[in-house]
């Protein structure tokens, strides 16, 4: 026999692959330490083709997912409402589902990403990296837009993937250009605009150590070097990717690395990036605060509104995973 308000509230965070998701012990920790007793969470196996029968057929008792990839822009069809964040990016990682059957997507990653490179010492930059250009590198660029960033390099695998990102960066006010992965290596690879062009002009080379654009030479002629390297480099591809390069050694001392992945641990890139001495901050900071964010829509329906005892919250999650 159930006894009145036992029923259980249902939460889950769905993707496939998901059995690597860490997210059931972030938020049973949570709601632990918030005292619910009947909210579960779980991890759900869903794919694009499954997810719109999924997100159907939830009773009254669910009150609201998590989604991970491939799952965080086929959601944004399937919801009544999204935040701004949503909009910008066209990515969500979050739905709460309301008692009228009504459903909201929030996207919470770029908070995480803002909170784990703030808690990491990282509050303002004026230069970026990102490796990918997927969902979660809309958010990444973003995130760095909301630290300051202006110029924003993307490196990509397929020439012309960096697309959505440059207009992306147009309407948050960053300068964005593309270059491939090998950049990586190169001493002046991963600087935007190091030479006219984008993807083509890199191939010019030509660099001259000292220059600035704009800079005559002896000839009469303009001569290049690259700006700054980037404060930070966001990397939201695969852990397990290779991406085939060594990263320099200059970009390695000069950028903290966040690596979005959190399982397994360290990347190849996290790895490399430590043994040259690096700043890194693991996927598990951002996966941390963007789930804070997330109890608080399930608890309040306000990504903006804080939990109570959030400090204690906080520790019971990061305890959780660590």
């Amino acid at each position: 026999m159930s006894v009145p308000g036992d029923e259980p509230t249902r939460l889950a965070v769905l993707g496939s692959p998901i059995g690597h998701s860490q997210s059931p012990l972030l938020h049973a920790a949570a709601y632990r330490e918030l005292g619910l007793s009947t909210w579960q969470y779980e991890r759900v196996e869903v794919t694009e083709a499954t997810l719109a029968d999924f997100i159907q057929s939830r009773d009254a008792s669910w009150r609201g997912l998590s989604l991970t990839m491939p799952l965080k822009r086929a959601i944004v069809p399937l919801v009544d409402a999204v935040d701004d964040v949503v909009v910008l990016t066209g990515a969500a990682n979050t739905v709460r589902l309301w008692p009228d059957r009504t459903r909201s997507a929030y996207n919470t990653d770029v908070a995480g990403i803002v909170a784990a490179l703030t808690e990491a010492g990282v509050a303002r930059i004026k230069r970026g990296l990102i490796i990918g250009a997927g969902a979660t590198a809309a958010s990444a660029l973003v995130a760095l837009a909301r630290m300051g960033a202006r110029h924003v390099t993307v490196l990509v695998r397929r020439p012309g993937a960096e697309g959505g990102l440059i207009e992306l960066g147009r309407r948050v006010g960053v300068d964005v250009s593309g270059r491939p992965i090998s950049a990586l290596g190169e001493r002046s690879g991963f600087a935007e605009s190091a030479v006219p062009g984008g993807l083509e002009g890199a191939a010019l080379g030509g660099f001259v150590e000292g220059a600035v654009p704009g800079d005559s030479c002896a000839s009469g002629g303009e001569v290049w070097m690259p700006p700054p390297p980037p404060e930070v480099v966001i990397s939201t591809v695969p852990g397990d990717a290779q991406l085939g390069v060594i990263p320099h050694p200059h970009l390695v001392t000069a950028a903290t690395l966040l690596d979005v992945t959190y399982a397994p641990w360290p990347t190849p890139l996290a790895a490399q990036w430590q043994a040259g001495g690096g700043e890194i901050v693991p996927g598990r900071a951002m996966l941390l605060h963007q789930a804070v964010a997330q109890v608080r829509i399930f608890l309040h329906g306000d990504a903006g509104v804080s939990l109570p005892g959030e400090a204690r919250v906080l520790a019971a999650m990061r305890h959780a995973v660590t």
